[in-house]
C-alpha cells in the first residue's frame, strides 16, 4: 500500500533533514527549496500530495506569496498546506490562515503535535474530497439543485415510501431558450436559470414530499404529491407568472407537462416520457401551456411510429399514387386540367387518404423523401424538394399536346405525356 508524500517546503537545509526525520518512519517526503520550485512540482502531473509543510520566510518565493498563486486553483482546493512558523508569528499565522492555508506549526517543532496535524489535515482534506465528488455527483452545479440523475433517484425514493399516494410528476422548459442566449448572451440564460432553481426552492420546500431538480439544459422537473388538478395548476400558474417576471422584456414563456402517477411501478423516466407527450396538447396555445398527460396520446404515438417506420418501405414499393381529378372546359366540354391527389394504397390497411399520412410526415420532417419512376403508370406524389402547403394540391395545365403538373410552392416540374406514359423532370421555373 502506498504511504502518504509530503512536500517540505523549506529553505534551511537544517530544517528539511530535521521534518525528514520526524516523518519518514509514515510518509514519503520531497523536499522544495522555495514555493517557485513546489509549484512547479505540484503542476507536474506525475506528482501528487497528500500534505505540504510550508515555510513562510523563503528567497525567490516566500510562503505568501505561494498561497496567493494557489488560493484560487480548483487543482489545490483539496490540498492541505500546514504553514511552520516562529513562536511570535501570530499575525503571520492570521495572514497564512486568511490566504487558505489548513492549519500551522511552530518552530522548533514538537514530533507529536506535527504528526496529529498532519494526520488531521489529511482526513479533512480526503473528505473534502469525498464531499465535493459526491456533491458533482448528485447536483448541477449551476443551480445548486439536484441533477437529472439524482432526481430520478430520489423520486423513485418517494414513491416507494409514499406507495399509496398519487404524485404529479411535472417536466418543464423555456420556449425558445437558445434564442435567449443567442440574444442576450450565455451568462444572461445562466441567470435565467439559477432564477427558475431559486423559484423551485422557495415554492416547493415548504411542500411535504416534494423532489425537484435540473434535468438537463434548461429543462427542470419535480415530483410533488397530487390532490386534484386545479390545485396543481394554481401552482403552475404562480411558478410561471415568477419566471416571466425574471425579465419581461424577454418574453419568457415556460411550458408545463404533467404526468399524473398512480403505478408507482413504472420507471421514473417512463413517467418523464409521458409527461414530455403532453406536449403535444401545448403546441402553439400560448393561452394556455399547461398539459397533463392522457393515455391515448401514447397509443396516438404509436400508430403515428408505425406511420413512419413504414414510409421507407412504402417509397420503395410505390405504394403512394396520383389520381387524377379531371377539370373541364364547360364551354368546349373538353378537359382542359385537372386535379392531382396523393394516396396511400397500403398492403394491409387498404387506401389510406393523406390526412392519415402527411401531417405525421410534415411533423417528423420527412416530405424530403424522394423517388423517381418511368413508365406507363405515374406513381409517387412525395418527391424532392415537396413544401408542406403543396403535397395535397397539384395542378396539371394543359398546353401543346402536354399536361404539365406545376408545384408552384416548390418550384419544381413534372411533365406528363398526353397518351399516359411520362417521364418526370425537375428543373427550376423562372
Amino acid at each position: 500500500m502506498n504511504r502518504p508524500t509530503i512536500l517540505i517546503v523549506e529553505d534551511s537545509l537544517m530544517n528539511q533533514k530535521l521534518l525528514g526525520v520526524i516523518l519518514n518512519d509514515e510518509y514519503d517526503t520531497f523536499v522544495a527549496d522555495n514555493g517557485e520550485i513546489a509549484l512547479q512540482m505540484l503542476n507536474d502531473k506525475k506528482n501528487k500530495f497528500d500534505c505540504v509543510i510550508l515555510d513562510l520566510i523563503m528567497p525567490v518565493m516566500g510562503g505568501f506569496a505561494f498561497l496567493r498563486e494557489i488560493k484560487d486553483k480548483p487543482a489545490f482546493q483539496d490540498l492541505p498546506i500546514i504553514v511552520s512558523t516562529g513562536s511570535n508569528g501570530k499575525d503571520q499565522e492570521k495572514l497564512a490562515l486568511e490566504l487558505g492555508a489548513w492549519d500551522y506549526v511552530e518552530k522548533p517543532y514538537d514530533n507529536q503535535i506535527l504528526k496529529f496535524r498532519i494526520k488531521n489535515v489529511i482526513q479533512r482534506s480526503q473528505l473534502s474530497a469525498f464531499k465535493r465528488l459526491k456533491y458533482l455527483a448528485e447536483y448541477d452545479t449551476l443551480t445548486d439543485i439536484y441533477n437529472g440523475n439524482k432526481f430520478r433517484e430520489k423520486a423513485k425514493e418517494n414513491l416507494d415510501r409514499h406507495s399509496e399516494e398519487i404524485f404529479a410528476f411535472v417536466r418543464f422548459d423555456i420556449d425558445r431558450f437558445k434564442l435567449i442566449n443567442g440574444l442576450y448572451g450565455r451568462s444572461e440564460g445562466d441567470n435565467l436559470l439559477k432564477h427558475i432553481a431559486s423559484i423551485l426552492k422557495e415554492r416547493l420546500f415548504a411542500e411535504p414530499q416534494v423532489v425537484y431538480g435540473k434535468l438537463e439544459g434548461d429543462v427542470f422537473a419535480f415530483c410533488i404529491p397530487f390532490t386534484n388538478e386545479d390545485r396543481l395548476t394554481e401552482l403552475l400558474r404562480d411558478i410561471e407568472k415568477e419566471i416571466k417576471e425574471y425579465n419581461k422584456a424577454f418574453d419568457i414563456s415556460p411550458t408545463f407537462r404533467v404526468y399524473i402517477s398512480k403505478d408507482h411501478e413504472v420507471p421514473v423516466d417512463v413517467m418523464l416520457d409521458r409527461a414530455s407527450l403532453a406536449s403535444r396538447e401545448y403546441k402553439g396555445n400560448y393561452l394556455n401551456p399547461i398539459a397533463f398527460y392522457k393515455s391515448e396520446m401514447e397509443e396516438q404515438l404509436e400508430q403515428e411510429q408505425a406511420i413512419i417506420n413504414e414510409m421507407y418501405t412504402a417509397l420503395e414499393d410505390n405504394q403512394f399514387a396520383v389520381f387524377i381529378q379531371p377539370k373541364y372546359n364547360l364551354n368546349s366540354n373538353r378537359p382542359s386540367g385537372g386535379e392531382a391527389l396523393i394516396r396511400w394504397n397500403h398492403p394491409v390497411k387498404g387506401m389510406l387518404s393523406p390526412d392519415k399520412f402527411i401531417p405525421i410526415f410534415e411533423k417528423m420532417d420527412l416530405l424530403q423523401s424522394s423517388t423517381t419512376s418511368s413508365g406507363s403508370k405515374y406513381v409517387s406524389c412525395c418527391t424532392h424538394g415537396l413544401i408542406k402547403e403543396s403535397i395535397q394540391h397539384l395542378y396539371l395545365l394543359m398546353y401543346q399536346e402536354q399536361i404539365y403538373i406545376i408545384q408552384i410552392l416548390c418550384k419544381s416540374l413534372m411533365i406528363w405525356s398526353r397518351n399516359m406514359k411520362y417521364r418526370t423532370t425537375y428543373s427550376r421555373l423562372k
